[in-house]
């Protein structure tokens, strides 16, 4: 027999696990309080699978929201969703990322009402939610929306090239040299001259390099 799983203090969704209630068909139940306060008992696999993660209120707002602003089916709606979820269910993919690390949604932004009329402002089709300083969380005085290069820029993991007395990110080079940046990567892994990596086999080649000047 292998060591039983105890769960206490863990969260699963909104459900924080207080102790271990009771067996059943040999499946540990575990009575477990909801952020709003409620309290439940939930059987181990249901919490691990996500299959459970509230007390009924999730399902509730959501419905609620959806008869407000009737943007259910919206890409912002999906942009808040998702935040919500990294931020708060353990079992995300991008958990540890996020609330794994501490990062946090503020309280406005628990509706999406509350998130809607701070950021519906400067929103385009094709921009993501993007946090300025990616140490804090996600509130009106951290957030802007971004495209794709701005996020790739902002990244914890981002490689960044010193070349012509300036520091820039790989997505800014491909940028201006029209490089793909699984090519420069390779490149840049593989070769020492940061010319050689810019200008090799591109059909940008006659690009002035006084062109790194004009990006701020």
């Amino acid at each position: 027999m292998g060591k039983k799983e105890d769960l206490t203090g863990q969260r699963f969704g909104r459900w924080t696990v207080v102790e271990e209630a009771f067996s059943k068909y040999n499946k540990a139940h575990w009575k477990v309080i909801c952020d709003c306060g409620n309290e439940g008992f939930v059987a181990t696999s249901t919490l691990r699978s996500g299959q459970s993660k509230s007390c009924g209120c999730i399902r509730e707002e959501y419905y609620k929201n959806c008869g407000k602003h009737h943007m259910s089916k919206t890409k912002p709606y999906n942009a808040w969703a998702h935040m919500i979820e990294r931020c708060r269910n353990q079992n995300a993919r991008d958990y540890k990322y996020y609330g794994g690390r501490g990062i946090t949604v503020c309280e406005k932004w628990n509706d999406f009402i509350g998130f809607w009329e701070d950021m519906k402002d400067g929103y385009q089709d094709g921009l993501r939610i993007e946090r300025v300083d990616n140490e804090k969380g996600y509130c009106l005085e951290n957030c802007i929306w971004a495209d794709r290069i701005v996020q790739n820029n902002n990244t914890r993991q981002n490689r960044y090239v010193d070349f012509m007395g300036k520091r820039f990110t790989v997505a800014q080079l491909c940028k201006i040299y029209g490089i793909h940046p699984s090519s420069l990567q390779w490149r840049l892994n593989n070769w020492e001259d940061i010319e050689k990596c810019l200008f090799t086999d591109i059909q940008f080649q006659d690009r002035s390099k006084k062109e790194v000047n004009n990006v701020n």
